[in-house]
């Protein structure tokens, strides 16, 4: 099972390779897609910003196409306070929401896609994948 990061989507949404494309569609096929509620939320707030109705449909459009959002639970939460303070003790903090995506995603078991392999490879036992290429 693949969780997408807001990464992924920007870029299969914006200047998808054809790799990605063919990852992407057979994913889905699979019905091996989601992305978790934080990333929805970073995507919806980048359509939304930019107030331009073609991102906002596109955006839709791909939620509709058999990507599931995975709600938040209290086990991710607390998955990912455990990871941000570990990652804290060592120098090597991310953000609050790529702490909250990856805690949710280790703590599944799930594979996080995202082109930002370099924060997201701090988190140590995080499956991580980059589908540009």
């Amino acid at each position: 099972m693949f969780s997408l990061d807001a990464t992924t989507v920007v870029d299969f949404l914006r200047r998808p390779s054809p790799e990605l494309v063919q990852r992407m569609a057979a994913a889905q096929r699979a019905g091996d897609l989601v992305i978790c509620a934080v990333v929805l939320f970073e995507l919806s707030y980048g359509a939304a910003r930019k107030a331009h109705p073609t991102h906002l449909d596109r955006l839709n459009d791909f939620l509709d196409g058999g990507v599931t959002v995975l709600e938040l639970d209290t086990a991710d939460a607390w998955a990912a306070g455990q990871i941000r303070a570990e990652l804290e003790r060592n120098g090597q903090g991310i953000g609050p929401f790529d702490t909250l995506i990856a805690g949710q995603a280790k703590r599944r078991g799930l594979t996080l896609v995202t082109s930002n392999i370099r924060e997201f490879a701090r988190v140590p036992g995080l499956a991580l994948e980059d589908w540009r290429a």
